[in-house]
């Protein structure tokens, strides 16, 4: 009876430490004079995750402030031409830019074509990008259930202005004219 016991404790402690580590945030005090804002390091396990056609899976807000400098690196699935599975999405919500993942953002030596893929963006892409959300984008009419390596790490190392997100509320005549268009 024993034997069972000490089972059932090592695959609970498993399962445990499993659920603890999918997602890992750090806010690092900057390492200046006078620091404006702390850095921000979030890493996620993406492993199985499934995302539904047309829709993503939110990764970091960090409204009201912008960030100014930084990186994403996303580890996903890829075809054999190392077109990512999924796209990056950046922006204020609601208005997001896609960043498509490919041979131009793609780290060759760490990346299996067909299997899993390593890319790299910088935050922002553009020059005068404002950033506060970052999501991942399944731009696909299919369901993409990501890999079992899949994760992603986001560090950013500076933040600019202040922004808030734009008020999108319907009032219920418009709600329903814009449902009714969708029949």
């Amino acid at each position: 009876m024993r034997g069972y016991y000490a089972v059932l404790l090592i695959v609970g402690v498993g399962i445990a430490a499993a659920a603890a580590a999918t997602t890992t945030l750090a806010i690092i005090p900057a390492q200046s004079a006078e620091p404006e804002h702390d850095r921000l390091h979030v890493t996620q396990y993406l492993a199985f995750k499934g995302i539904p056609p047309n829709d993503y899976l939110l990764l970091l807000d960090t409204t009201p402030d912008a960030i100014a400098g930084g990186h994403l690196a996303i580890k996903a699935d890829c075809d054999a031409n190392g077109i990512g599975a999924v796209n990056v999405l950046l922006g204020i919500a609601p208005d997001m830019n896609a960043v498509s993942l490919g041979s131009e953002n793609m780290v060759s030596d760490l990346s299996k074509l067909g299997k899993m893929c390593l890319y790299h963006v910088d935050l922002p892409p553009e020059h005068d990008m404002m950033i506060t959300d970052i999501a991942i984008g399944n731009p696909t009419s299919k369901t993409v259930k990501l890999g079992a390596t899949s994760s992603v790490t986001i560090y950013a190392n500076s933040f600019g202005d202040g922004v808030e997100h734009e008020e999108h509320m319907e009032s219920g005549s418009e709600a329903e004219t814009d449902e009714s268009d969708h029949s």
